[in-house]
């Protein structure tokens, strides 16, 4: 998907992780937790983390850096998901696998076409 729907529902997904990631980071900040210290870190770890990739997924797209921008959304689409390290795991797997499979060009040759 390309075009102008791409670029709706990656606003769309950018404005409801960044929601995500700041509403998370501000409960962790107001409410009394009743978790544990480790926890209430991960969760701040973890939020902290879901902004940057977002913002540094968006960057990319601007540069028109499309490998680096399909990863670090990748990134921040498992860390949204929240459902634990293994999600987070296998995200970093794709955008690895998806890195090696690319064949790479010497800096400054001209790409095919």
């Amino acid at each position: 998907m390309h075009g102008p729907q791409h670029r709706l529902s990656g606003r769309v997904f950018v404005r409801a992780g960044t929601g995500r990631a700041l509403s998370g980071l501000a409960l962790l900040l107001q409410v009394e937790s009743i978790a544990t210290g480790p926890l209430d870190t991960a969760r701040g770890v973890f939020g902290a983390t879901l902004w940057m990739a977002l913002v540094t997924g968006v960057a990319a797209a601007r540069a028109r850096d499309r490998p680096r921008h399909r990863a670090w959304m990748i990134r921040a689409c498992a860390i949204g998901i929240g459902t634990g390290l293994l999600t987070i795991a296998m995200g970093e797997w794709i955008v690895r696998k998806r890195a090696s499979a690319r064949p790479r060009q010497p800096a400054g040759a001209a790409s095919p076409g």
